[in-house]
């Protein structure tokens, strides 16, 4: 299979919640999953918060049963930051990556999302120094059987594509990838050169959008509230998926369309429309 004709289609975690990516769900995972059977998907991701809550509630035989009775599979957990940090990364944010690599390992989930937090104002260390951090992350992420896929936020520029890729090779970590979310790509002029640089193995992770070649004024309004279904902006994303299956990429194929029309909908309406707009996109590639 090739990330043209995708052995398996998923959706991110943020985009059925009916919620802004800073508020809890207004969708109970039941209804998300049905949402995404009935249209056809194969998975979908979690915040590790979001699933501890309905663990607490339900236990982890109903959370393993609801994605069983959809036929559904659990493919990734998000999102652990503050490695990039300090050596003896520690706090809430260790506490909450220690508990995310714990519930992967309990429900067979492979890859776990990272970023570093590089706001404005906020310097990052020298990025030898972050390449020894994040390959420490990578070694406590191994200990569970996780592969660690590092993305980078456009909004934040302080740590751009280019920084990640370098980290990565620095890193050396044979766990250690790339997620390449389209947003995230063509808001960066550092993003193509340096995924021309990775090899297959090393994108961890490819989700879809769309949007239009003019940055907006607000880049964070866009990435969070202004995404487009695929196939419905200017971006050649195509052309990058070509780029990235002439690599041997071989991921699930997602999408990650953030917003606020979107996110009013229903959830069944939600995944029916972005598999419509899938399969018409990819029909044309």
């Amino acid at each position: 299979m090739s990330l043209l004709r995708p052995r398996e289609l998923t959706i991110g975690y943020l985009q059925l919640t009916g919620a802004a990516w800073d508020q809890p769900p207004r969708h109970p995972l039941g209804e998300r999953l049905a949402a995404l059977a009935a249209a056809g998907f194969s998975g979908t991701g979690m915040d590790t918060e979001d699933l501890e809550r309905i663990q607490t509630t339900h236990g982890a035989d109903w959370v393993r049963g609801q994605f069983a009775e959809h036929g559904l599979r659990l493919v990734e957990l998000e999102m652990v930051t503050g490695w990039e940090t300090a050596d003896d990364h520690t706090g809430p944010l260790r506490a909450r990556e220690d508990r995310a690599f714990e519930l992967a390992e309990a429900y067979g989930v492979r890859k776990v999302k990272a970023f570093a937090l590089a706001v404005p104002g906020v310097r990052l260390a020298p990025v030898e120094v972050l390449a020894k951090r994040f390959g420490a992350l990578c070694d406590r992420a191994a200990g569970h059987g996780v592969d660690i896929a590092l993305e980078c936020l456009s909004f934040m520029p302080g740590f751009n594509h280019a920084g990640v890729v370098e980290v990565l090779r620095l890193a050396d970590r044979p766990n250690a990838t790339v997620q390449v979310d389209m947003w995230h790509v063509f808001r960066d002029p550092t993003a193509l050169p340096a995924l021309d640089q990775l090899s297959g193995a090393q994108i961890g992770g490819v989700e879809l959008c769309d949007g239009p070649l003019a940055p907006p004024p607000d880049l964070l309004a866009e990435a969070v509230d202004g995404r487009l279904l695929p196939g419905h902006g200017e971006w050649d994303v195509l052309g990058l998926l070509r780029r990235l299956d002439a690599k041997g990429v071989d991921v699930p194929l997602s999408t990650e369309v953030l917003s606020t029309s979107m996110r009013a909908l229903p959830p069944a309406e939600n995944a029916a429309r972005t598999m419509a707009a899938l399969r018409e996109f990819l029909a044309a590639g």
